[in-house]
């Protein structure tokens, strides 16, 4: 089993960027829900769409974010 250590790169401007994508994209899915309860088709596949592009976009930032691993000891490469 390997164990997580911090990487040390990790930026405050990282955690920030996941942060604020995954506002927004619980803004737009409260926003396509919202929508979705009146019945305009239009506007929940705006929504939709606009939450799933903050989701990938925060995805993509935990690249950036993701803590190095370390074998175990006996387990050197």
């Amino acid at each position: 089993m390997s164990r997580l250590t911090s990487h040390p790169d990790n930026l405050p401007t990282d955690f920030a960027a996941i942060a604020d994508a995954m506002t927004s994209a619980s803004a737009y899915a409260e926003t396509a829900a919202r929508f979705a309860e009146i019945g305009d088709a239009a506007a929940v596949a705006f929504a939709v769409r606009s939450a799933s592009a903050c989701l990938l976009t925060a995805a993509e930032l935990t690249d950036r974010i993701r803590p190095a691993t370390r074998l175990r000891r006996g387990n050197a490469a």
